[in-house]
């Protein structure tokens, strides 16, 4: 099925050549069970008409609109909006076939193309294009979803999302993280001189519309009332915590819902992230975004800064308490080091597979960042500062997520598990020590 075919559209022999927002980023065939990026029209004589008056309105849009067009990319929106609204008006199609085109214009110029409708629809988690294949993250489960005419289109795909992010899509920096203005969502693109199916781009959204509530969380069996009630009693009581899990396994669905939960409304909040995904709803708090790397020389003239450079600056801040999206560079020891030294109720979430590879994970983030740390400090360490661990799973073959441990640590440096998954539901197997308690007696 082709939505809208343009006869502007040129080959380019798997070369990137100037992206021009005037080809199409639209052709595609569907994949039966999937949604189509534009709303169906039941007239078949209709439908017919409808993508010679895309083309139409494609090649007034150039003509009437030459200067904006030229500069799409650094135009006021709200111009160009009405430029389309001007040139569909003049077509003098129905009321219909009106949307319908000035949709599709708006995904061509404005938005992401054929990938628009999967950025608008809530129900998708993940955007994945391999060459000219597109597959979705839909309630947790991959799906196929559209397929482009060719490489070069997926390649003309790749330059317009990069253009839309005021970069270039080019060889000489073959692999891309952006971050989509209108949504946040974040983009990664791997170059077709280094991915040899055709460019690789993996987006990945936040979808604000659908940030989930405990309760939610809890009505969707990823966690039960009585596990969400200890932690919010844990996490308002000061406990520092970890959210640890796999890839795509909500741990930041989770970490944001018990922070709502459990952070007074008047506490005074830092929140540090590579990319903002969490978007907490208080007041009072400072929301820095910073590399999760070390920064280059050219990017720090530029003003670029790290999350460890942050992280050290909002300890002058006086956070009431410090939210780490995700521990992955050398500030996961600085935040280790404030659960030692400070009041407590820091969280964060970490990447792991296994509940059992907490302490390998940071030896190997130690060794990456270059820091002379033992396995038996970083145990130690880790044990002392951290207190209570929840681990979360994600089954993709139903996409079902789950917590399926919750651990507090001891200073000894071992854990003990509280709850657990036994014949399928979570379960309490342990009772909370001293420590814990103590928290609940002070809070």
């Amino acid at each position: 099925m082709s939505h809208f075919a343009n006869p502007l559209v040129q080959t380019f022999g798997g070369a990137a050549a100037e992206p021009n927002p005037l080809q199409d980023l639209g052709t595609a065939s569907r994949t039966p069970g999937t949604a189509s990026p534009f709303r169906p029209i039941d007239d078949h004589s209709t439908a017919d008409a409808t993508p010679s008056l895309f083309h139409t309105a494609l090649l007034l849009l150039r003509d009437r609109y030459s200067s904006l067009i030229a500069r799409i990319y650094q135009a006021d929106r709200q111009a160009v909006r009405q430029a389309i609204a001007d040139v569909v008006l003049s077509l003098h199609p129905s009321q219909d076939i009106a949307v319908q085109l000035t949709d599709a214009l708006e995904a061509q110029l404005l938005g992401a193309g054929v990938l628009e409708p999967f950025m608008r629809d809530p129900t998708v988690s993940e955007i994945m294009v391999t060459g000219p294949y597109i597959f979705v993250d839909r309630h947790g489960r991959n799906e196929p979803a559209l397929t482009l005419s060719s490489v070069d289109e997926s390649i003309r795909l790749a330059q317009h999302l990069a253009r839309h992010c005021q970069r270039e899509y080019r060889d000489t920096e073959p692999l891309m993280d952006l971050t989509w203005p209108e949504n946040g969502a974040r983009i990664n693109i791997t170059h077709h001189r280094v991915a040899m199916t055709g460019p690789a781009i993996t987006i990945r959204k936040h979808n604000m519309g659908v940030l989930l509530q405990l309760e939610e969380l809890i009505r969707r069996g990823m966690l039960t009332e009585e596990v969400a009630h200890f932690l919010v009693r844990a996490f308002r009581a000061r406990a520092n915590g970890l959210i640890a899990g796999p890839t795509k396994s909500g741990k930041t669905a989770l970490l944001r819902a018990l922070a709502i939960e459990a952070i007074p409304p008047d506490e005074r909040i830092i929140v540090l992230e590579d990319t903002e995904e969490l978007h907490l709803p208080f007041h009072h708090q400072i929301n820095l975004i910073g590399l999760a790397r070390a920064v280059l020389p050219d990017e720090r003239e530029h003003g670029i800064v790290s999350l460890l450079d942050l992280f050290r600056n909002a300890l002058r801040q006086s956070p009431g308490r410090l939210i780490m999206g995700e521990l992955r560079g050398p500030e996961a020891f600085d935040f280790i080091e404030l659960g030692l030294t400070e009041k407590g109720g820091s969280l964060s979430t970490i990447h792991l597979r296994h509940p059992d590879y907490l302490v390998s994970r940071l030896y190997y983030i130690a060794q990456k960042s270059g820091l002379t740390l033992s396995r038996d400090l970083i145990q130690q360490t880790v044990y002392q500062a951290i207190d209570l661990i929840v681990y979360v799973h994600h089954d993709p073959t139903t996409g079902a997520r789950r917590v399926s441990h919750v651990v507090e640590t001891t200073e000894q440096g071992s854990v003990h598990v509280l709850f657990a998954h036994q014949g399928g539901h979570l379960v309490k197997v342990g009772e909370p020590s001293r420590k814990l308690q103590q928290l609940w007696e002070a809070a």
